[in-house]
């Protein structure tokens, strides 16, 4: 008996349908005991898969505790050579994949225009700083005119009471900001932050270029 269903397709670099492909599915146990193979089959002449898991092998640590199994797909070609890896996903019932394979070499030196993100973040927050010296500087100017309205020149007074206490401390909330990412975080943290989201690759230059597409499907559909 089937229990769990697995269908997709694959297209090339040329959108055409990538045939002959070998296509395995393991189940992913989580925190105990390894990857296993559950499964395999190959894609069709028009690149589409499709194959059926019974619900004895699924069976885990996660399964006994009364949640749904995790499983992943590997891609790879008439050499048996890995092409492509998906991430694990949970399985209800059925999960369609759309895979595209990019074919992109990846350039592992590339720069990450993600990086950086919490340095840059500063640099506009000091901008920021720098624009309300200017505004201050500008203020003082018009005040010693004298020929500022009353009500205009007491806002005026108002705001520049404060403006050397505040840029001290806008000041040393920068050292010190400076300081603890030079010394805890370093460039690979600060390379999480700034990360536009998974619709984008993590480093579009350095990484390959495939683009997997996942459907959870929990029951057949029904009418009404």
């Amino acid at each position: 008996m089937v229990d769990y269903s697995i269908i997709g397709s694959v297209i090339d670099s040329h959108r055409q349908p990538a045939a002959n492909l070998g296509v395995h599915v393991y189940h992913h146990p989580e925190l105990l005991g390894s990857d296993v193979l559950v499964a395999e089959t190959r894609t069709t002449a028009s690149g589409e898969f499709s194959v059926g898991i019974p619900e004895g092998k699924l069976r885990g640590l996660w399964e006994k505790l009364g949640r749904a199994p995790r499983v992943f797909l590997t891609l790879s070609d008439a050499t048996k050579k890995p092409i492509l890896a998906t991430r694990t996903s949970i399985i209800d019932w059925q999960l369609e994949y759309l895979i595209y394979l990019g074919g992109g070499q990846p350039e592992p030196k590339a720069p990450d225009i993600y990086g950086e993100g919490m340095r840059r973040m500063m640099s506009t927050i000091r901008e920021v700083g720098t624009g309300a010296q200017m505004e201050s500087s500008t203020m003082k100017t018009q005040l010693a005119d004298g020929r500022m309205e009353k009500d205009a020149r007491k806002s005026k007074l108002s705001f520049l009471k404060n403006d050397e206490e505040r840029n001290d401390t806008l000041n040393t909330l920068f050292g010190v900001l400076d300081g603890f990412m030079t010394t805890n975080l370093e460039e690979t943290p600060i390379k999480l932050v700034g990360y536009d989201g998974p619709q984008v690759p993590r480093r579009p230059w350095a990484d390959p270029d495939e683009q997997v597409t996942i459907w959870p499907r929990k029951e057949p559909f029904r009418w009404a």
